[in-house]
């Protein structure tokens, strides 16, 4: 059938062909033996080649050029031809789904017809040209060795996801399926000159390893990035190079006062390919990338008020003002007859340390609580949600919910985060405003596990302008029992993207 089908393209070729007399080509020159004759194998006529692209994007490793090699010896002035290459893995095995096109060699322009069809599913492509004229480039090597190749072209594979992309050019079956036609329109299948079982060679090379891309991380403003690899068995920091395909997820961390602008990707080998990182600021390596990150300085002020027994340090005021996201310090002083329990927000205990220092990111109200002093002092795990704030963030908005959390010594944390929705019943229906409960639209949104007693700020980006979204804290642990368990705050949030 291929054969039926590549005579059908000659025919229609035949059109413009006309009787072009053989074109001399470089031989070897045979020299003259002794007068015993011996027989020989018949010599091979052609081997498969590739090589990678000269001057290649030494990234840029999916693209192989390939051409048929000539026996020296034989003079063949071949007009046109049928071949299938095989795209393999580099064990030797066709993996359908991968892609693979061809751009034709620009010897080939002269050529009348030029055709190639790609299976997905046998991975195989069939490539059909036809000219009127020789189409063999005829010549010598760099070291002046006889080169005759009959050119095909470039192909490119697609890379494979996950970075894993290493790959071969062959023949399909190896076993003849060339097919050439002379200046002089005759047709040769080489499986019925050479036999049925012949084999072209092919050189074997294998492209596609792996890439280790660089990144760079350029700061704007007053913060850090850092960088880790993201794995099933968890996270590691950006040591060096990053295998194409990984995962990386990037952490912003503002320095006091700042917040984090945007977080923009560069491609360095196409700038023009730029991307503004959201969400869980996760992204596949696929090239060269530059990260540019931008923190800005927050102009907001908050006010810090505290209670009874009580104070705020830098005033003798129960109350000061505050610029965002910078460090405030409280402190408690317990009267006659009692000792400092707790401070708390609301009906939420942040901390069980009279000395109590924390980023400030909304008005805040502290209480300083005391008990008898023969009472017993017990700790226990706590969440508290501060409130949420509201940033432009590419070209929507970023809601930010300020959260802190307390774990009892030989408590270990688990997670930590927000849950969400857009539903204003779940102000009066806590009960089902929790991890799996009854409250439509619910998504969950978690932090980073770090610390024993910290704050923790989740970000939601691309908010659309005048949406609303209502948020609680959670804490899940295990306590020194070894038991799981999941709190929520006592409060929740309702910000408006504005």
């Amino acid at each position: 059938m291929r054969k039926i089908k590549f005579m059908a393209l000659l025919l229609t070729a035949a059109l413009t062909l006309s009787c072009v007399a053989p074109t001399a080509v470089y031989a070897e020159e045979g020299t003259e033996g002794s007068a015993e004759t011996t027989e020989t194998a018949t010599s091979v006529p052609y081997t498969l080649r590739t090589e990678q692209m000269p001057g290649q994007d030494e990234y840029d490793n999916n693209k192989v050029r390939v051409w048929l090699e000539l026996d020296p010896t034989r003079a063949e002035s071949i007009s046109s031809y049928q071949i299938s290459l095989q795209l393999q893995n580099e064990k030797g095995s066709a993996v359908p789904g991968r892609g693979m096109t061809l751009k034709f060699d620009e010897a080939l322009e002269k050529a009348k017809i030029k055709e190639s069809v790609f299976d997905p599913e046998t991975q195989i492509m069939k490539i059909y040209v036809a000219a009127a004229e020789n189409l063999v480039q005829f010549g010598k090597d760099e070291n002046g060795n006889v080169s005759n190749k009959l050119p095909i072209g470039t192909v490119s594979v697609d890379k494979a996801k996950g970075g894993n992309n290493p790959f071969k050019i062959v023949l399909s079956d190896n076993d003849g399926d060339l097919i050439t036609v002379d200046t002089g329109m005759n047709a040769v299948e080489v499986a019925e000159e050479f036999g049925a079982d012949f084999e072209i060679p092919v050189d074997g090379a294998v492209y596609g390893q792996p890439v280790n891309f660089p990144l760079g991380i350029k700061v704007e403003g007053k913060g850090t990035v850092k960088a880790y690899i993201v794995e099933e068995e968890g996270e590691n920091p950006v040591d060096g190079k990053i295998y194409e395909g990984s995962t990386v997820r990037l952490s912003a961390i503002p320095a006091q006062g700042y917040r984090l602008k945007s977080l923009v990707l560069i491609d360095q080998r196409n700038k023009e390919n730029k991307i503004e990182l959201d969400g869980n600021f996760k992204f596949e390596m696929e090239s060269v990338i530059g990260v540019r990150a931008t923190f800005e300085e927050i102009n907001e002020k908050y006010t810090v008020r505290v209670g009874e027994n009580a104070s705020i340090l830098g005033t003798a005021e129960k109350s000061k003002e505050f610029n965002g996201r910078v460090a405030a310090t409280v402190l408690a002083k317990a009267p006659e007859g009692q000792k400092f329990s707790c401070w708390k927000i609301g009906e939420d205990i942040v901390s069980y340390k009279e000395t109590y220092t924390f980023v400030v990111t909304s008005d805040v109200e502290l209480t300083a609580e005391f008990v008898a002093l023969d009472a017993e002092k017990t700790e226990k795990p706590s969440v508290v949600l501060n409130g949420g704030t509201s940033a432009p963030w590419s070209g929507k908005y970023r809601l930010s919910y300020s959260c802190a959390y307390s774990l009892p010594k030989g408590y270990q944390l688990v997670k930590r985060g927000i849950i969400l929705t857009n539903q204003p019943s779940a102000t009066e229906d806590l009960d089902n405003f929790v991890l799996g409960g009854t409250i439509n639209g619910v998504k969950v949104a978690t932090c980073a596990v770090a610390g024993t007693n910290a704050q923790f700020i989740s970000n939601i980006n691309n908010v659309a302008k005048g949406q609303v979204r209502i948020a609680r804290a959670f804490l899940t642990y295990t306590d020194k029992d070894g038991n799981t368990e999941t709190i929520y705050s006592s409060n929740c949030s309702s910000v408006e993207a504005k």
